[in-house]
């Protein structure tokens, strides 16, 4: 727990870059697109 706390503000840092909620929001793009496909298929 402390280790969680301790290191929380650098974890969010992290997540709240640019840069990576770009790659974020790549990856569950994909992920729609290859699910929609699947589903069209049936």
């Amino acid at each position: 727990m402390v280790v969680t706390l301790a290191t929380w503000d650098v974890v969010w840092e992290v997540y709240l870059d640019p840069k990576w909620a770009r790659q974020r929001l790549r990856l569950y793009g994909a992920q729609d697109r290859a699910l929609e496909q699947f589903f069209k298929k049936k």
